[in-house]
């Protein structure tokens, strides 16, 4: 493996996921020099912490490795260079804002599979299951969300952000002067206005795919 490579990419992954040294290493087990070593490529890590990591972030082991390939793992190892596989997304009910992400409760009965030549594209992402009705008709509850990390605001973007602490929420961002209006495009909800510079905003990404997966039930008589 590339110390120095590997060392990059963890970085990469711990900066746009807010994980510290010390977050990180508490999840692992290790220490805070350690992690630092890692991604300053002064030290290799061992193949189990190799997997560990590669499992947390939801990220090939190769690509950790710092070989040339894709970010996310496929499905068949055999089709390294196959751009068209599929590949599996652990899903969050709740994203906390107190916590990493994907130090987050993962859902563990369901996984998003997902078109992984759209993940190489977005980047990093992490999936969201919708648990109120706030977003509908564009999401709706249980609807999956995929949502590209980013810090931009774009008013034709469904941003997601945590306000003063709160749980990570999905709205339409109006910016204006030192204010933000937060848009639900269900009517039956209100809009909010907060303040730049007095309120916590913290922007997370944007949503670049949502599934549905709908059930009926017919009359058989």
């Amino acid at each position: 493996m590339d110390k120095k490579i590997f060392g990059e990419r963890l970085k990469y992954l711990m900066d746009l996921f807010d994980e510290t040294t010390y977050s990180l290493a508490k999840t692992l087990g290790l220490s805070a020099p350690t992690i630092s070593r890692y991604t300053r490529g002064e030290m290799e890590p061992k193949t189990t912490t190799i997997q560990v990591l590669s499992e947390y972030f939801n990220v090939a082991v190769e690509w950790l490795n710092g070989d040339n390939v894709g970010m996310y793992p496929q499905t068949d190892s055999s089709q390294l260079l196959d751009s068209s596989f599929d590949t599996e997304l652990a899903i969050f009910n709740e994203i906390s804002y107190d916590l990493p992400i994907f130090s987050n409760k993962k859902d563990e009965k369901s996984k998003l599979t997902v078109n992984s030549e759209n993940l190489n594209k977005w980047g990093a992402v992490f999936a969201l299951r919708i648990q109120d009705e706030s977003m509908s008709p564009t999401l709706m509850s249980g609807d999956i969300a995929v949502i590209k990390m980013s810090t931009k605001i774009k008013s034709d973007r469904l941003i997601a952000l945590h306000v003063n602490r709160s749980p990570l929420m999905i709205r339409k961002i109006v910016k204006y002067q030192n204010k933000i209006l937060l848009q639900p495009h269900n009517l039956a909800y209100d809009s909010q206005i907060f303040d730049i510079k007095k309120d916590q905003i913290h922007v997370i990404g944007h949503v670049v795919y949502a599934k549905r997966q709908t059930e009926y039930f017919f009359n058989e008589i």
